[in-house]
């Protein structure tokens, strides 16, 4: 080891053990430490350093002469630090409160084997043994304490001790009661930061260190100040629970806290002046142009790219001097806008592979984000073999929830064999033992943590930047967060049948009603943006399957049974009247004038599940659905809760639909066979039966 040479600090009461410790090698009698200055420091900075420490200087004299003090270099070790701190450094002060050995995590799961930190540790508290998040950084998984001076460790440790057991005994005993839930630690940053920002405001005002000798004035001021500075609602809600939380604990608190409640009888969100609505979702969609170009370029990595990339990086991993060119020899092929074609990238080497690694995984985390609708945290959750061939009749993946579920329970979310595809690619790509989305899937990146949110900006930026390599649109530069793909496809899938229910199973809302709750329809709602786009679509869709009805009546099929079916067949063949005529007069034309008049006729038909209806806007009072029925304000069309397939003379049942309800006959006469039937329960079935039955003999006259 290179031998350094350290000053030796004579005032060790100014330095804390994390200021003085520097791990090195290894090196006879501990580690080696260093000064936090060192002999050359002079002038404003060393006097402004010893200044937030709390040491008065006069001037550049007594600099000098307090640096003179630190020559004489020499190596110094831990231990011998550690003899310093027992002779020099004050003890520490003890909490009137917790104990030191006490742990900092009670009443929660831990995982066996890792320590939990202790109360009296004042450097940091690390939180391994609480499972860490696969979505929330190493980082943010510790509690630091170094940038809390003098007695604020000991008051932002006791602050944090209380959060973390609110039903600790020694707290409940004082009288202050948190709730039975304790801090999520996810949140235990804005936590911290939150005080550090009040304590940095205190000491800029010249306030003092002890809450005691502020005032209510006072916290009106740092709040006013914050607000001055534009800060956000949730910012502002942030530091005036920090305030409100100082008096609250003052029972609790080594020395005591906040005299006073700044705001009594205010709700936080009335002190930061926060009026949003929040029974309202306002997660903005994505804007469509955005959403096509996003999802298009994921798909083609996934499918079309996906393959080149794992076959270089496996010839990466296993070749000793892979080459400084190329990987592979024989890349896709791609068709450019400009009608060119060629290899999708120019070549795929030890430079190159780090950032195609890192876009497809982003490319995998995008497609099944967009159309899975699990939150970031159960996306980056999938783990290996996660993947489910069927569950209720539909493929699906595993994962863990845990927004609002402390349980952390394992459930299924349905999926298409698409995002099936991109989970594969993605496990493919990983070398982490266990999680999918973990890694890029390279050794020197196996470590190495990426927010999602960052997976989607370099994807962006990645496509558009190689476009005239890999033939793709470019994508506009929106900002998009991860939960704004779940909150698009929720908006996109609102219009189909049974689609509230189904939001609320996939999106894992809470049953509160019909298995969906004031949330879901909050993910549902309209987007103007979107609107004009999704009509085309659905009118697109409709006259599709009204084509196909068209081209199979007059090809000699049934398109249905009953009044309905005659009413459009009877329109059909006006159609092609009009058509046939309009082609004698211009003596020449083709199917595609049948399909002009089909699309300029105003066929009123919707297609349903169980029938289609042929309700006509001029003559409503013919609808069973409007009989003695009270037509809610502003509404126009069917109701379509009250259908009536069997009796309805709009009702149209095609030989599709005839399957469906002869399956229904078959079932309900396999439950009325049932011994020791309730009557009430028979009764029902009976009637169901008689309507079944009215509507197959409709389709059989």
């Amino acid at each position: 080891m290179r031998k350094r040479e350290w000053s030796t600090v004579l005032l060790p009461e100014l330095f804390t053990s994390a200021e003085l410790t520097r791990p090195k090698d290894d090196h006879p009698g501990g580690e080696l430490i260093f000064a936090p200055f060192d002999t050359h420091r002079i002038g404003g900075v060393f006097a402004g350093w010893l200044k937030r420490r709390g040491v008065t200087v006069g001037g550049k004299q007594d600099i000098r002469r307090l640096r003179n003090r630190t020559r004489g270099v020499r190596l110094m070790t831990t231990a011998d630090w550690a003899h310093n701190s027992v002779h020099h450094a004050p003890p520490a002060p003890e909490s009137k409160l917790f104990r030191p050995d006490e742990p900092v995590l009670q009443g929660r799961p831990l995982r066996s084997g890792i320590e939990v930190p202790a109360f009296g540790r004042s450097d940091r508290w690390p939180f391994d043994a609480v499972r860490r998040p696969a979505n929330v950084a190493p980082a943010h998984w510790v509690a630091i304490f170094k940038l809390f001076p003098g007695e604020w460790n000991m008051r932002i440790r006791e602050l944090l001790m209380a959060v973390l057991n609110p039903q600790h005994p020694a707290l409940l005993d004082t009288g202050v009661d948190l709730g039975r839930d304790p801090m999520d630690l996810r949140t235990m940053p804005k936590f911290l930061s939150g005080f550090r920002t009040l304590i940095a405001w205190t000491t800029q005002e010249s306030l003092g260190p002890h809450p005691l000798a502020w005032t209510s004035s006072d916290m009106h001021r740092f709040l006013t100040s914050k607000e001055d500075a534009d800060r956000s609602p949730a910012s502002l809600r942030l530091y005036a629970k920090s305030v409100r939380l100082l008096h609250k604990l003052s029972p609790a608190l080594t020395g005591g806290g906040l005299p006073a409640d700044t705001w009594p009888g205010r709700t936080i969100r009335a002190i930061a002046n926060d009026t949003r609505d929040t029974s309202e979702l306002t997660t903005p969609n994505i804007r469509p142009e955005t959403w096509f170009a996003l999802v298009k370029a994921a798909w083609t990595y996934i499918h079309t790219f996906s393959a080149d990339i794992i076959r270089s990086r496996d010839a990466f991993v296993n070749d000793d001097e892979p080459s400084a060119l190329n990987l592979i020899d024989d890349p896709v092929q791609v068709t450019r806008p400009d009608d060119t074609t060629g290899p999708w990238h120019p070549g795929l080497n030890g430079r190159t592979l780090e950032d195609e690694c890192r876009a497809l995984r982003a490319a995998c985390y995008i497609f099944v984000a967009a159309l899975s609708m699990m939150r970031d945290s159960e996306i980056r959750e999938i783990s290996r073999g996660g993947l489910v061939d069927e569950f209720f009749g539909a493929p699906a993946v595993v994962s863990r929830k845990r927004k609002q579920d402390p349980g952390r329970p394992l459930e299924h979310w349905w999926i298409t064999e698409p995002v099936a595809r991109a989970i594969v690619v993605a496990e493919e790509l990983a070398l982490h033992p266990e999680l999918v989305f973990a890694d890029p899937g390279l050794p020197e990146t196996a470590d190495r943590f990426s927010a999602s949110q960052k997976f989607i900006d370099h994807f962006v930026r990645h496509v558009n930047a190689h476009r005239q390599d890999t033939g793709l649109p470019e994508i506009p530069d929106d900002h998009v967060a991860p939960h704004q793909f779940r909150k698009t496809m929720s908006m996109l899938v609102s219009n189909e049948p049974g689609a509230e229910i189904a939001l609320g199973l996939q999106l894992k809302h809470a049953a509160v009603r019909a298995l969906a709750n004031r949330s879901t329809q909050g993910y549902a709602a309209s987007d103007t943006r979107w609107a004009r786009l999704l009509d085309s679509a659905i009118e697109h869709a409709r006259f599709t399957r009204l084509h196909e009805l068209y081209e199979r009546h007059h090809a000699g099929e049934t398109i249905g049974y009953g009044p309905g079916a005659e009413k459009l067949a009877d329109t059909f063949d006006a159609v092609k009247k009009a058509a046939d005529e309009a082609t004698r007069t211009a003596k020449s034309g083709d199917k595609r004038t049948e399909y002009d008049f089909l699309r300029k006729t105003r066929v009123s038909l919707r297609f349903g599940k169980l029938n289609h209806c042929t309700f006509d806007h001029n003559r409503p009072d013919e609808a069973k659905c409007i009989e003695e029925a009270v037509i809610p304000p502003g509404h126009t069309g069917p109701l379509i809760d009250r259908c009536q397939p069997g009796r309805c003379p709009n009702s149209v049942i095609t030989p599709e639909h005839l399957k469906i309800w002869r399956s229904e006959e078959t079932s309900l006469l396999t439950l009325l066979e049932t011994p020791k039937l309730p009557r009430c329960l028979r009764d029902q079935l009976n009637h169901h039966l008689d309507d079944v039955r009215s509507v197959i003999r409709r389709a059989e006259k």
